[in-house]
């Protein structure tokens, strides 16, 4: 049995446990197995985070496909530089969308990223599909507002070390 299947088998037995107490109203039993089911759960999760970052690690082992468009201070380093023009759209729905980059080959699905702000916020976030965007909508929103993002403006995201971001507005206009 792999760890996946003991997590989810004592988050399983932990809710059967649970419902049993219900049933005969024993609180105390009901507070113990919810305690050992949410520690199930944040053991899945860092299974997963844990999961995400060997990923990481085996597409950076991997050969990047070769794109005319990157800045050679970028292709000698192997660390990637996007440049990315914010719609109204992504405004409203709180989006960052690398969708360019992702065609080109230059990020992938499921990539965890670590990003730091312009504005000295800190989060871990990962691509999603379908859209092509950031799972932190929250974050980006925050990012957005704090560094005052209007649609039409770029924002640039630099890789300062593999799955280690740095989010800006633009330099460029």
């Amino acid at each position: 049995m792999d760890t996946e299947e003991r997590i989810s088998t004592v988050i399983s037995l932990a809710m059967q446990q649970i419902s049993v107490a219900a049933s005969s109203h024993d609180t105390a039993k009901i507070s113990q197995y919810t305690k050992i089911a949410e520690s199930a759960e944040k053991l899945k999760q860092k299974l997963k985070d844990l999961y995400d970052n060997l990923d990481v690690l085996e597409s950076e082992l991997s050969p990047q496909p070769k794109n005319e468009s990157k800045k050679a201070e970028f292709q000698s380093t192997g660390l990637r530089h996007f440049r990315v023009r914010v719609t109204q759209g992504m405004i409203n729905q709180n989006l960052l969308t690398l969708t360019q980059q992702v065609k080109l080959g230059e990020i992938r699905i499921g990539e965890v990223l670590r990003v730091q702000t312009s504005e000295g916020d800190l989060f871990k976030t990962e691509l999603l599909s379908p859209g092509n965007k950031l799972r932190e909508r929250g974050r980006v929103r925050e990012f957005y507002e704090k560094a005052k993002i209007r649609a039409d403006d770029f924002i640039e995201l630099i890789e300062r070390k593999p799955a280690e971001w740095y989010l800006r507005p633009s330099l460029n206009g």
